[in-house]
């Protein structure tokens, strides 16, 4: 082969990779938690789902090391702001991607929590570090309300000890479900 042309080819191979789309989101992974819609997680970062009923899934997000854990709930499942926002110590609004995000922050034996709702998905946070509302945050206002071919769905994982009450109940499923309605 000629030079000039190998060179030429060369040129073109690097002038297509710039022109290419930057992948922005790359160390991102979105996952499809509902009916509608997606979260978009850091890379490391996996969704589990703990229970799959036919109109409700509970599940949790975590890193591989499991030092944050972000509970979920979707489908007809009450949210925590459904019996009013007296029990938060306070609570915000926002619009995310034409969708109504709400979250707020209370007190419980365990030290503060934050709770979320958006687009049918519910997400529940014990707080440890300072660095954690911001994570929370983050991943919440990552909702799309849009179809994704390419989402991941929850990974089937059995329940872990901290996901379960004494009874064996998922604790998550009583604070958003059908306990709440009592």
């Amino acid at each position: 082969m000629d030079r000039r042309f190998i060179g030429i080819l060369i040129w073109l191979s690097i002038l297509l990779v710039g022109m290419a789309p930057a992948r922005s989101q790359s160390s991102d992974r979105k996952v499809r938690l509902g009916l509608f819609g997606y979260l978009v997680l850091p890379r490391e970062y996996r969704a589990y789902r703990t229970e799959d009923l036919r109109d409700a899934w509970y599940g949790y997000i975590a890193p591989p090391d499991n030092k944050v854990r972000i509970n979920w709930s979707s489908g007809l499942v009450q949210t925590p702001f459904q019996n009013g926002e007296g029990k938060f110590v306070w609570v915000k609004r926002e619009t995310v991607a034409k969708s109504l995000l709400t979250y707020g922050v209370r007190h419980t034996k365990e030290g503060d929590v934050v709770d979320a709702s958006v687009g049918g998905v519910n997400l529940h946070m014990t707080l440890k570090s300072d660095g954690d509302i911001d994570l929370f945050l983050k991943i919440a206002r990552s909702f799309r309300r849009e179809q994704c071919d390419d989402c991941e769905r929850p990974l089937p994982a059995p329940p872990s000890n901290k996901s379960l009450d004494a009874s064996g109940g998922s604790v998550f499923r009583i604070m958003t479900g059908p306990a709440l309605l009592e």
